[in-house]
């Protein structure tokens, strides 16, 4: 066989081998063009209940329910975001969300203890089921007399501010919300009882996205947002809030959230913000406000990208990322953030739950806890289901929910195993096509070397030769 034959044997003994392998790994496992987004999507869309409608936690959380109303609109909200909304069940989810609005109160966002005790419900849940409700054309499944009464009875008159009302269970007195914050005070319990901003920029969005905020006096409400402005140009939980280093256990202390000297944080200061974004009041926030703004939140950019809560305490977490980020865009100062958000990105990218079995070549997802994890989100917070959700919003606000579009590590190893299977099968067979070859080749030169030499008289021959002679 000539050498060109030999070598356009091989290539077409590879090509078919490689198409070969490609084609069944792509039907059996489809990880030839796995990508970020597609594994993302398969993720979220498996975490709904069938008939159901909510989404479950991509683990349990002790001491919670496997699902909630604020899960399930976060997670609706965010298959949104990635354009896969034919993956899921819309009505389902919406029924269930829609289903959870407490009959009396009006209000979303139960907060049940370990003993089973309800201990109230908070603005700032019911505001987030609001606004997917509203996205998905749903709130005529809801009782909205019931829901703006919920509102407004958490509305102070004279202030302008919302508090969420104290509720007791076993002894024990609760005014809470599920809005992110981490508190290093014993009196976290009752915080919202206090009139502050997050409860007011809960209030006053939700009265937004139900076009009533003519029920309340704006003007007033406006004024106690820009009383909580401290002279740093950041915002403070509530007007009078300082820092207090006391001990978390102290009856001394009197401010039960977390702030830096001046009483301000990234929390306060976003929900600030977004309060005055909802009242069309950001125009209250002239170039020297917002620059610092921008300035004290760059500083507080952690070296893995995340954002700290305050300047005085390095407690980084997704969550106060996406409230830096989102102050950041509101106030309209993204371009002076563009490498501060260029760090986010690659930090949300590291956290994608992409780790890989040892399988070959095909290799299987190596889930840390839970079968559900890989594609997902976990910067170690409570549930891979909330930094799925917080991680979205972070590409998405930065304009980069494009890098999902990326193979997945596993497309990349199952390409490179599939090539070096496809090359070692091509080797193989060229080996032994050569060794047939070569052989055949043996076989035919012997059989011409003894068909072109005379053959030797027998021995009667020989016999007959003497006696002639």
């Amino acid at each position: 066989m000539s050498m060109k034959r030999s070598v356009v044997l091989a290539t077409s003994a590879f090509i078919i081998s490689l198409l070969f392998l490609l084609t069944i790994a792509q039907a059996t496992y489809g990880t030839v063009i796995e990508t970020r987004r597609n594994v993302l999507v398969n993720a979220l869309a498996k975490l709904q209940l069938d008939g159901f409608g909510a989404f479950h936690f991509v683990v349990a959380v002790p001491q919670f329910d496997y699902f909630t109303e604020s899960g399930t609109a976060a997670t609706l909200e965010t298959i949104k975001t990635l354009d896969a909304l034919d993956r899921i069940d819309i009505d389902s989810a919406t029924d269930y969300i829609a289903s959870k609005q407490h009959p009396t109160s009006g209000g979303f966002g139960t907060f049940v203890g370990p003993d089973g005790t309800i201990r109230g419900f908070d603005l700032y849940t019911t505001y987030k089921m609001v606004r997917a409700l509203k996205e998905f054309d749903a709130l005529h499944k809801i009782n909205q007399t019931a829901l703006l009464n919920f509102a407004l009875a958490r509305y102070n008159q004279s202030n302008g501010a919302f508090s969420e009302p104290i509720t007791e269970a076993n002894g024990k007195k609760y005014a809470v919300s599920w809005f992110a914050l981490a508190f290093r005070s014993g009196l976290d319990l009752t915080a919202y009882a206090i009139p502050n901003v997050i409860t007011t920029f809960s209030g006053v969005s939700l009265l937004r996205e139900l076009d009533a905020l003519n029920l309340i006096n704006t003007t007033k409400t406006f004024d106690f947002i820009m009383s909580t402005k401290s002279s740093n140009g950041l915002f403070k939980p509530y007007p009078m809030a300082e820092q207090e280093n006391l001990p978390s256990w102290s009856s001394l202390l009197t401010n039960p959230f977390d702030v830096d000297k001046y009483g301000t944080g990234i929390p306060y200061t976003y929900a600030a913000v977004s309060a005055l974004k909802s009242l069309g009041r950001l125009d209250a926030l002239n170039q020297t406000d917002r620059e610092r703004i921008t300035q004290y939140i760059l500083d507080c950019q952690a070296s893995n990208g995340n954002f700290i809560i305050h300047k005085d305490f390095a407690n980084a977490e997704l969550s106060y990322t996406v409230y830096a980020v989102m102050t950041l865009i509101y106030i309209e100062m993204q371009d002076q953030a563009e490498t501060a958000f260029s760090r986010v990105q690659n930090h949300v990218l590291d956290v994608q739950q992409l780790a890989l079995g040892g399988q070959w070549p095909f290799p299987n997802d190596f889930p840390y806890y839970s079968p559900n994890q890989y594609g997902t989100f976990w910067d170690f917070g409570a549930d891979p289901l909330s930094d799925t959700i917080r991680a979205v919003i972070l590409l998405n606000a930065t304009n980069g929910l494009a890098l999902l579009d990326q193979p997945t590590p596993r497309a990349y190893v199952v390409f490179f195993n599939i090539i070096l299977a496809s090359s070692l099968i091509t080797g193989a067979a060229t080996i032994a096509l050569l060794t047939f070859n070569k052989l055949k080749k043996r076989k035919m030169s012997r059989e011409s070397t003894e068909a072109s030499v005379p053959s030797l008289p027998t021995q009667n021959a020989r016999l007959s030769l003497v006696r002639l002679s």
